[in-house]
């Protein structure tokens, strides 16, 4: 990280009160109640019936697809990199040649095996709100006597449901993927945000995080869950939205981003008295996630560059992404080695082979390039940033059950200590700090997430039971 002296960080300081004071209400009105009424997305003029029928999809590349795909990989300008120079300036050009070079003579080559991989789970689409609607929707292989739990697993930015690829085995068929008997099966719902991957993307502007809890909350409603549990995270708070939008469906949240812009007076008056004096509000390990202040902010400033372009002009971005696969390669992957950590900034390569193979990254590439919606994908953030209603929910409490993960790697503007934490999440049933993990922790370490999220509805289920048993007993007497 560079070093800051204290008049660039006084500078800092400003835009990021500007966010505190507009996300903590003392800029925008505050309404208690946001509204919740159903849209219309689709390309008529005049908003027109759902078809509701639910079909089955398959991911298919055409040919003639991936042999533009290849001309415009090899007709790549690129320019001149420095000498010794990691990615301190972004993406490292030089390695992205090389990248490039394997993209097209190596990971081209085997891309129906590949295919095959996207298309391993079910994957079917229904329309919604007139779009479509992609998700992966995996049941349970249940034994005599088990009964499914199920679960929503939400992506984030820039990921897709690839990300979950890794542990739906394990919580579909425990059973033969390592797991015991008292595991708990899980029937997994995996939908693409509207406008990222195979979902269709909004034909009219204003499509929010908010609509999306909509939306999401419609999908489950349709597939027959009257209750679940939700793992997400990034991505403006689309689960979050959801535990707050209909408490009652939503069993228990989990998620590894809970972000600590304040959103009452007395979280800024608390967080700025830790800055100040954080013995007197913080355990030593929870230092690191607030101070220094300057460094916070200064990492927060280097990391959100494309948030602020995205929150915009998205569009300006997008155009020379949607052209360039290499571009695309670029803009997105940086993400996955500075959000993995910060430190691989200053690593070869960005660090990238550390944490992930370069399939695993070249899939996610793929996926927004072959479904052009990278455009898309990133006027999520402008809707969000100009979405009333979600400046609402962000201002009200969530107090559905909750399981927070702080990933020790992460931006730590994506986390905050439990202390902080407690004053937006009222019922915290379980804070873990995982360790040596960064933002895409269910590609880095699926294992440990996994068991992490079983572990939370377990204690979900227990009290559920304890509450039921309670109320019968009472309604007895």
């Amino acid at each position: 990280m560079l070093q800051m002296d204290p008049f660039k960080a006084s500078m800092f300081l400003i835009p990021g009160l500007a966010i505190c004071l507009y996300w903590g209400g003392a800029i925008a009105p505050v309404e208690i109640h946001p509204k919740n009424t159903p849209g219309y997305w689709g390309r008529a003029a005049k908003p027109q019936p759902d078809n509701p029928k639910v079909e089955k999809f398959q991911v298919k590349i055409a040919d003639k697809a991936l042999e533009d795909l290849k001309s415009r990989i090899d007709s790549s300008r690129y320019f001149e990199g420095f000498d010794k120079i990691e990615f301190q300036y972004g993406f490292d050009v030089d390695y992205m040649r090389k990248l490039a070079k394997y993209w097209r003579g190596g990971f081209l080559t085997k891309w129906p095996e590949h295919e095959a991989k996207l298309n391993e789970y079910d994957h079917y689409r229904t329309q919604i709100e007139g779009i479509l609607v992609h998700f992966i929707h995996q049941k349970a292989v249940l034994k005599e006597g088990q009964t499914a739990v199920p679960i929503l697993l939400l992506h984030g930015f820039p990921g897709s449901v690839y990300d979950f690829y890794k542990f739906i085995p394990a919580f579909t068929d425990p059973l033969n993927h390592g797991g015991h008997e008292n595991w708990e099966v899980f029937d997994v719902v995996a939908p693409s945000i509207p406008g990222f991957a195979w979902s269709e993307p909004p034909h009219k502007p204003g499509f929010s995080p908010h609509d999306a809890a909509r939306v999401f909350h419609e999908l489950m409603e349709r597939l027959g869950y009257e209750s679940f549990y939700i793992h997400g995270g990034d991505v403006s708070g689309v689960g979050q939205i959801m535990s707050q939008m209909n408490h009652t469906a939503v069993r228990g949240l989990h998620t590894h981003v809970f972000p600590m812009f304040p959103s009452s007076t007395e979280r800024q008056f608390l967080q700025g008295l830790a800055h100040a004096i954080p013995a007197l509000f913080l355990t030593h390990d929870d230092h690191k996630k607030v101070i220094p202040f300057h460094g916070w902010m200064e990492e927060f400033i280097e990391e959100t560059g494309f948030l602020h372009e995205a929150m915009t002009k998205p569009d300006t971005i997008a155009i020379g992404l949607t052209d360039s696969p290499v571009g695309l390669a670029a803009y997105i992957l940086e993400k996955y080695s500075t959000w993995t950590d910060n430190a691989y900034i200053h690593t070869d390569a960005g660090g990238l082979a550390k944490s992930f193979t370069l399939d695993i990254l070249l899939n996610q590439v793929m996926i927004y390039y072959t479904t052009n919606s990278i455009h898309s994908s990133l006027r999520f953030y402008k809707e969000w940033w100009s979405s009333h209603e979600v400046a609402q929910w962000e201002r009200l409490p969530v107090s559905v059950p909750t399981g927070l993960v702080c990933l020790a790697n992460a931006p730590r503007q994506t986390t905050a200590p439990q202390r902080f934490a407690s004053q937006k999440y009222t019922n915290i049933l379980q804070y873990t700090d995982m360790p040596s993990v960064g933002h895409f922790a269910s590609l880095e370490n699926p294992d440990f997430l996994a068991d992490n999220i079983r572990k939370f509805v377990r204690n979900c289920e227990v009290r559920r039971g304890k509450q039921k048993k309670a109320m019968a007993k009472k309604a007895n007497q």
